[in-house]
This record gives C-alpha cells, sequence and structure tokens, in this order.
C-alpha cells in the first residue's frame, strides 16, 4: 500500500500540465463544511498559498476569480478558527502539566514523571503547530504530503459534459462507498486499490471502466525494514530525476440518504506489483504510473482490455529511494 503521497499543489501548474479547469465552487462548498465545524477536513496549507498565486498573476477567468476569493475568505475564517481551538488547547494542556509538577512535586514516582513529561510533550507539540500560524506561508510549488482523509486535487472528466476538457476537483484519499450508511473505520485500506481487484472487490467494480481519475504525484512514501536495524522505517520513492508523474485513481460520490450532510467526493489509486528499484528497497507494492499518451483512454474508459493493456505496462520511469521522516 502507500502510506502516504506527496502531490502537486502548484494548481496552475496542474491546470496547464492537463489542460484542465478547476472546480473552485466544489471547494468552496468544501471549506464552508469545514467552517461549520467538521474538523475531518483537512487540505494542505499550499493549497491557499497557490489559490493566492493564481489570482495575483490574473490566470482565471472573472467568474473563477470570484469564487477563488471566496475560497480564501473562507480559508482564512477557518484558519481562525482552527487558531483559537489551538490556543485552547494550549491553555488547557499548561493547566494539566502544572497540575501533574505539583503531584510530582508531592510525591515523586516513575509513573508521575512519566505522565509528566508525556504532558510537556504534548505542550511542546501544540507550540510547534502554533508556529505554524506565525510562520511565513508556505511556498505554492512545495508538493504537499497527502495521508488517509486528507484532501487532494484530482482530475477527473467531465462527467455531465465529457466532451468538455476534464476539470480538477478536490477528493479525499479515502473511498466512502457511495452506499454506506456509516464511515468505514480507518484500519480498512480504501485508498489503494489493487489492480487485481478492480473488477472483483465490490468496493472497486462499480467504479472501474466509469469513474476514472489522475493524480499529480512527486512522489510516496512507504514502510520498510531498514537494512542495519531490521526495523520499520519510512522511505520515500519519487523520479530519479524529481519530475511530476501521473497515478490513476478510482473516485466515488457519498450522498447522504437522509440529506443531512453534503457529498463526499473521494478516491483510492491504483496500486500493482513494483519495478525492481521498490522491491529491492523491501516493498512489495507500488502506485501504477501512465504516460500522457494514455490519459484519454484512462479518464473516458471505453474499451476494458485496451485498459487493463495500459494499467499493465511495464514502468516508463525509474524510482529513487530515499529515507524519509514519517
Amino acid at each position: 500500500m502507500c502510506y502516504s503521497v506527496m502531490v502537486e499543489t502548484d494548481l496552475k501548474r496542474l491546470a496547464e500540465f492537463h489542460g484542465a479547469s478547476i472546480d473552485f465552487n466544489d471547494l468552496l462548498n468544501i471549506l464552508h463544511q469545514k467552517a461549520k465545524g467538521d474538523l475531518t477536513i483537512k487540505i494542505p496549507k499550499p493549497f491557499k498559498t497557490s489559490i493566492e498565486s493564481l489570482l495575483g498573476k490574473g490566470f482565471l477567468n472573472p467568474k473563477d476569480s470570484t469564487l477563488a476569493e471566496r475560497c480564501l475568505e473562507t480559508w482564512n475564517l477557518c484558519d481562525r478558527q482552527d487558531h483559537g481551538r489551538l490556543l485552547s488547547k494550549i491553555k488547557l494542556q499548561e493547566e494539566h502539566l502544572r497540575e501533574l509538577e505539583a503531584k510530582w512535586a508531592a510525591k515523586a514516582s516513575k509513573t508521575a514523571e512519566k505522565k509528566r513529561d508525556t504532558a510537556a510533550r504534548v505542550l511542546a507539540k501544540l507550540h510547534q503547530d502554533l508556529k505554524a500560524y506565525e510562520n511565513k506561508p508556505i511556498p505554492s510549488d512545495r508538493p504537499a504530503n497527502i495521508f488517509q482523509y486528507n484532501w487532494a486535487p484530482l482530475l477527473i472528466s467531465n462527467l455531465e459534459s465529457p466532451e468538455h476538457p476534464p476539470i480538477i476537483r478536490f477528493h479525499r484519499y479515502q473511498v466512502r462507498p457511495r452506499g454506506s450508511e456509516v464511515e468505514p473505520p480507518a484500519h480498512i485500506n480504501m485508498f489503494n486499490a489493487r489492480l487485481d481487484s478492480l473488477q472483483v472487490r465490490k468496493t472497486w467494480n462499480p467504479l472501474f471502466m466509469r469513474r476514472h481519475g489522475i493524480l499529480s504525484l512527486r512522489g510516496f512514501y512507504e514502510w520498510v525494514p531498514d537494512p542495519e536495524t531490521k526495523k520499520p522505517r519510512v522511505i520515500r520513492f519519487s523520479e530519479s530525476d524529481g519530475s511530476l508523474f501521473r497515478v490513476p485513481a478510482l473516485h466515488e460520490t457519498w450522498h447522504d440518504p437522509n440529506h443531512q450532510q453534503p457529498p463526499i467526493h473521494s478516491f483510492a489509486i491504483v496500486t500493482t506489483e513494483p519495478p525492481p528499484e521498490i522491491l529491492e528497497s523491501g516493498h512489495d507494492r507500488c502506485p501504477v504510473v501512465i504516460g500522457a499518451e494514455d490519459l484519454a483512454t484512462w479518464l473516458q474508459p471505453t474499451d476494458k482490455d485496451l485498459v487493463m493493456d495500459l494499467l499493465q505496462k511495464p514502468y516508463s520511469i525509474h524510482f529513487k529511494g530515499d529515507w524519509a521522516r514519517p
């Protein structure tokens, strides 16, 4: 599986790379939901910087410019809310740490010391998070690491008008099947779709040959054994020259049958057997990579045999592995 993926965050580059438009209206709906208190929605901050850059360069048409500006306004509101929640957490954690320090001072013990040290580490992490709001904006050209349940821009066909250019719409990295009454638990991997299960697994079969997308990556992360310590360690795989590459995905839209919650757009990337350089590093899976010449065949599938052939093509790129932090 892909522990996490490094996505391209420069929306202008993505739009030009794929000849696509950006669905700002849908992004605005997602941000509105976050502003209303849905704390599960996590979109990397470089995308906010990317939208600011788009507006500054006059890249957008008037309609999209208006929507992009509203996205930024709502995003700023979300940031202020997150900042306030973080300050409250810090205040509560400081009070908790003072109580633990007092207990340890009154009666020193290993248990009391352990609780105090743990609380101190939690407080230090909260202060690190607070600095993120005080630092300069993250550059829009810096890739972002996307984990399960994070949101990322997916290239999809215009389902209402397939003859029109594709669109870039934010989706969540973990599929929620359209008929699910509850959110599948996190321990169930629904963000990687094995190539050999696309036509047999009940989650993927309704999407295969119907709802295809493309995720643009700079790399992906896996847990592999460290050759020296034999302990699991995170490794980052990227193309040898660091360039962008395309990964096929399946996407879904969940609708609340009771009409109490907004739709959830979600996706999973297609994975397969790895090339030799990844297998030698100690991992047995890898995202499928497709070339620009196969883009239309994947996004607007008509011939199943042709689609399966392109998914099973030999890798056109060579991956390099670098040790990384989790």
